[in-house]
Order: structure tokens, then C-alpha cells, then sequence
């Protein structure tokens, strides 16, 4: 007959060991860095209070003054290098959050870009890294940076529209983000 303290100690070694298993798994021992972690937490109602100001601001700036010469501007992707065989241009082409993944201030504020160009934060990588470290809801991010939300996706235009978007949510807030992408974060996210 076990004791209470043998007991509880015998529990303390089984969860140990299902901890072990859950990291070493099935895998030949190696340890798995496959964790994916969950949604974002942030409820709408409480998003412009964490809503970071000055990140937004800043972005917006980088679009403002944007011309392309060196990075191109294009909604199309994150962030990825490009080769145009009709113009003979290669080089890197970014939409806003691309161009924030290659600015030093965003990087040493911890947004960083993974292999293949997805922005990451905090673990957290693609669309859920950008509406943490934003702080702003789903439906905001797909509103402010989504190329289908835009009629011109390419080009110095089209970083000037998305730097005048991000202004006036800055100033407005969640609650002028328009119902259609609120009902589209909520089918895709």
C-alpha cells in the first residue's frame, strides 16, 4: 500500500515522463521545435489599448517616403526576392509588413522575417505574428495590409495608399474597420 507522499511523488515521475515524451517523442531522441502556438488572444474590444502607436506610425512613414528603387512595393507577398525577365530588374519586393521585416527599427523591436519571407514575432509567424506585434485585431490586419483590400497593389501608389490607411486607423481606431473584413477574419481565422 503506497502512502501519500510515495503517491504524489509516483505522479510527480509519471508527468515527468509525459513531458519527456511529449519533447522527445517518436523522433529518434532529437528534440522537436515544432511548436506552433495558439491564435491570438486579443479581443477586439481591447485591441487599441495594446495597439502599438508608434510601430504603426513608423510604418506608415516607411510607405510614405517609399519610391521604388531598391526594394520594390508589392501586396503581393511578404517578402521575397524577384527576378523580372520582361524588365531584366532583380531585387526584393516587400508589401508594408515586408518592408518593416527588413527595417533595423522593427528588428530590434522583435519582428523578424522567416525562411521564405512570412513575418514572426514572438514565435508566432504570418498573420498571427503581425496582428501581435501590432497589437491590432485580425480584421485590421487584413484591412491595413491584405492586398485584396486595396484596388492598386504594386508600386509607389499603392505605399501611399496603405500609408493613409494606417493613419486613419491610428486616429479612428478598430471600429473603422470596415464589417466586410471583420466577417472575413472571423471565416479565416
Amino acid at each position: 500500500m503506497l502512502t501519500a507522499s510515495c503517491s504524489a511523488a509516483l505522479g510527480f515521475v509519471l508527468t515527468g515522463v509525459a513531458v519527456l515524451w511529449a519533447f522527445f517523442g517518436r523522433r529518434g531522441g532529437g528534440l522537436c521545435f515544432e511548436y506552433v502556438p495558439k491564435r491570438s488572444a486579443i479581443k477586439e474590444e481591447e485591441t487599441m489599448d495594446k495597439m502599438n502607436k508608434l510601430y504603426l506610425e513608423h510604418l506608415a512613414f516607411i510607405c510614405e517616403v517609399h519610391h521604388d528603387n531598391g526594394t520594390r512595393f508589392d501586396l503581393d507577398g511578404w517578402c521575397y526576392e524577384h527576378i523580372d525577365h520582361l524588365d531584366g530588374w532583380c531585387g526584393t519586393k516587400a508589401c508594408a509588413v515586408g518592408h518593416a521585416l527588413i527595417d533595423p527599427y522593427f528588428n530590434k523591436a522583435g519582428l523578424y522575417r522567416f525562411s521564405g519571407g512570412d513575418p514572426g514575432f514572438e514565435g508566432f509567424r504570418s498573420w498571427d505574428a503581425v496582428t501581435r506585434f501590432f497589437g491590432i485585431s485580425e480584421a485590421a490586419a487584413l484591412w491595413l495590409f491584405h492586398m485584396r483590400s486595396y484596388p492598386i497593389t504594386k508600386g509607389d501608389a499603392a505605399a501611399r495608399a496603405v500609408a493613409r490607411r494606417i493613419r486613419k486607423f491610428v486616429a479612428g481606431g478598430e471600429k473603422i474597420v470596415p464589417k466586410r473584413w471583420v466577417d472575413e477574419a472571423k471565416r479565416n481565422w
